[in-house]
Parts: C-alpha cells; structure tokens; sequence
C-alpha cells in the first residue's frame, strides 16, 4: 500500500452469473479487514476450516486420473469439479437459487437484520460504507460489479479498485497509506499453523512426487496456488479468531483444536497484550500530531510502535530465559552484549525480530 509495505488481496474469478451470461472474466477482490468479525477473507478461511475441521469431510483427491472416460491428456482432474458452496448432496452439486435464499433470510432473522432485498442485503450495505468511507462511486461501482457503461472497464481497464477495497474493509479510501493490521504482523508459532489444514505439506510433497514420475502432464498450477492460499488461511484464522477470543470467550469455535490447546491460548494472550499496548502508545503520540499529521503517519505509527512491543516481549523472553540458567550477576560478556544490542534496537544473531511469538 505504501513504498515499502505491499498487501496480498484475495481476489475470486466468476466466468457465469445472473449478469454475466456471456463467459466474461470478472473479479471480485477483497484485503484483510480492520475487524475479523467481518472479514471476507477470514470467512472463507472459517468456511474451509469448517469443513475439514468441524465437519470432518473428506479432501479432494487432487491427483490425475488417466483412466477416467472423462480424462484429456492431461488426465481428470476431479477435484476441479468441488464448489466452496455446495448443495447438501455432494461436493460437485451446485446451491439451489431456493436453498440460498433460504439460507441468507434465516441469518437476517437470526441477527434481527431488515432489508427488502435478499440475497443483495450484502451490496446495499456495502455500497452505502464504501462511500461513507472514503471510496468513489465509480470504485463502489467497479467493485460491485456494477454496470457503468460501455466496455472500458469490462475489456480494458483491469485494476482492482484499492480505493472501495479500502473503504470496505472499514479504512480510508482516500488515503492507501493508512491501511495497517496489526494482527497480520503477529506470526503465530510453526506448531499451531501445522495443525491447520495438516494435509498440505503432505499434498505438496505427492504433488512434487508426480511431477518427477509423469513430468509435464502432471503439472497443476491450480493446485500450488490453492495449497499456497491454504497456508495464508491458516495464518489468518489464527491471528482472526486470537483476537476475536479475547472479546468473545465463548465463542463456540474455540472449542475446536488448535482453538481449545494451552499453547493457541498463550500465542492469543501474548498477541493482544503486544497490540493493546502498541495501540495505546500510537493513540497517545498521534493527540501531540496536528490533525493533518496524523492522518499521514497513523499507520506508521502503529507499525512503529507495535515493532518496539515485539521487540520489548522477546527481550524479557531472553532475560527470563538468561535468568533460568544464569546465577544473578553471572552474565556471561557475550550476553551481556546481546541485552545491550537488543535494547540498542539491534537484533541479536540469535533472535530475529520476525520470529514467531
């Protein structure tokens, strides 16, 4: 978003639709949320948690079938065929128009949510936010999808509209700058992120396995980039459902391994502490900024500021774990000079700055 800081969008393609009967690419793009009870791209991420997880349904196969009737050369792909919203029959069988208009008015019942429109609830508000914060209309339009005439954003103007995707996620549009998520710079520990989709290292490696035993034939890109978002998700619904946790302790999902284990409690604990106390410390230097200031280096504020409670964590880590093998005032030089570089703003050779907290 800015010189130095690039975000990932999550950006889904439809070729079909109640306004697109003609095979046109469309895109319908997303970036992480200010709050992750109303994240996008943490929603699909709880969608697939969901069903491999809670309900414990069975993956895809994503190896080639060369004997299939239905096989090209390259063999049939028939986890090519699974839908993220499937009906209730099978993975391959489409929602019902009925079955979603169902679904959709039950949750408007539920959460005592009125509008006239149905399965467009969702375009109505989101229209109304995008320019509430910041977004042009003609963003709004081009993210919704919405018709604007002639074909210069169908055939020729591409680009994501990073100003409605701003204004969605509930920040400025006006300004890309400003858009930080403290949680996304919480690295949750390699022992948690494993038990999140466990089945990718172990796809990875057979996927890597057919490509030695039937060369090009065997290449999927599709299954790369899908194993790859696999491992953004499970980043994100640690840091999401870590911070949602502390304002809903009984959320029913923390029922749920890893959500349920003493070491997820412990990486939710210690990461709100660090972004209370980050976002404490921007707050109170941003009220010494004139107004025009604050709107620049808000974002860089943050970052700052949540960098140095990183950094202030893991040297008491270090002290603590000095302290447990040491005898009081038997520092050894070396670390001595460790403690020293760190509270300098150096990072000792042993402890990285991005490790996993």
């Amino acid at each position: 978003m800015g010189k130095d800081h690039t975000v990932k969008a999550f950006v889904i393609m439809s070729n079909q639709g109640k306004s697109n009967k003609h095979g046109r690419i469309d895109f319908h793009a997303a970036v992480r949320h200010r709050f992750p009870e109303l994240c996008a791209i943490g929603a699909v991420a709880m969608q697939l948690f969901s069903h491999f997880h809670i309900a414990n349904g069975k993956r895809p196969d994503f190896s080639p079938d060369f004997e299939s009737p239905q096989a090209s050369d390259i063999g049939f792909r028939s986890w090519y065929q699974w839908l993220l919203f499937p009906g209730s029959k099978s993975h391959t069988e489409e929602m019902s128009p009925q079955a979603h208009r169902a679904r959709v008015n039950g949750f408007k019942l539920r959460y005592d949510i009125f509008c006239q429109k149905v399965t467009h609830t969702g375009r109505v508000r989101g229209a109304e936010d995008g320019i509430e914060f910041g977004a042009t209309v003609e963003g709004v339009k081009a993210l919704g999808l919405w018709s604007q005439g002639g074909s210069f954003r169908n055939a020729y103007n591409r680009t994501l509209p990073i100003d409605a995707m701003l204004a969605l996620a509930y920040f400025n549009g006006e300004r890309k700058d400003n858009y930080f998520i403290p949680r996304d710079f919480l690295e949750p520990p390699a022992a948690l992120l494993s038990k999140i989709f466990p089945f990718i290292e172990e796809e990875d490696t057979e996927y890597k396995s057919r490509l030695k035993r039937y060369g090009s034939i065997a290449k999927d890109e599709s299954l790369v980039y899908f194993l790859d978002v696999l491992r953004l998700f499970r980043r994100i619904l640690l840091q999401d459902v870590a911070a949602i946790a502390q304002k809903q302790p009984d959320l029913s999902l923390l029922r749920y391994s890893p959500f349920n284990t003493p070491a997820f409690h412990a990486y939710a604990s210690t990461t709100n502490s660090i972004i209370e106390k980050a976002e404490a410390q921007a707050r109170e230097n941003r009220q010494n900024l004139p107004e025009q200031l604050t709107q620049t280096f808000a974002a860089h504020l943050s970052a700052v500021h949540l960098q140095q409670q990183l950094q202030q964590n893991q040297l008491e880590e270090l002290r603590d774990a000095i302290l447990g093998i040491a005898t009081p005032g038997a520092f050894s030089a070396k670390k001595r000079k460790a403690l020293s570089e760190f509270e300098d703003g150096k990072s000792p050779p042993h402890l990285s700055t991005r490790r996993s907290i």
